[in-house]
């Protein structure tokens, strides 16, 4: 078994692109945490019985209180309110504050979480190279926002996005 700091797996997108990681882990079932790193990118997937559970991104484009104002799901001043006591409770997450504070409700949450995981999810499956650090039995604690999403689906969507990305540039 590998130490804390130490992978269960390792290898390069170049080699091993992160659908192909995916889709082996899944099959697997794997329950764990999937680091992919491509330059100062850096997406955490975690993954429980081969199943998408949760997705961080650092740097993100794609920012949860600004995808939730810009879609009417929450004003700017409770994205603002919400902001100022993440200052003060650090490992509370934005998305559980903001139903603290009665900003939001859950199932607007979730939707809003699988939207962006997606999103990252696409993005991180056409960097051309990087590295994948997968840590066996890594989790994060479940509760009713745990995303449950299907590799294989999010794996056609992204080529679907790519596909129309190409269109777009040669059209």
């Amino acid at each position: 078994m590998a130490g804390n700091d130490e992978p269960d797996l390792f290898g390069r997108l170049a080699i091993f692109p992160l659908p192909n990681l995916l889709q082996m882990l899944s099959s697997q079932q794997a329950t764990g945490k999937l680091l992919v790193c491509y330059g100062a990118r850096k997406l955490q997937i975690y993954l429980r019985q081969g199943l998408v559970s949760f997705v961080h991104s650092k740097p993100s484009k794609l920012r949860l209180g600004e995808y939730l104002v810009a879609h009417g799901s929450c004003t700017k001043a409770d994205l603002d309110k919400a902001l100022s006591l993440q200052k003060l409770e650090k490992k509370v997450p934005l998305g559980k504050l903001l139903l603290a504070l009665n900003n939001l409700d859950r199932k607007t949450l979730r939707d809003a979480l699988r939207i962006l995981a997606r999103e990252n999810l696409y993005e991180a499956m056409m960097w051309p190279m990087g590295e994948a650090r997968f840590y066996h039995r890594v989790t994060v604690q479940l509760d009713d926002l745990t995303l449950r999403l299907e590799v294989d689906k999010i794996i056609l969507e992204a080529m679907r996005h790519l596909d129309e990305k190409r269109a777009k540039e040669q059209g």
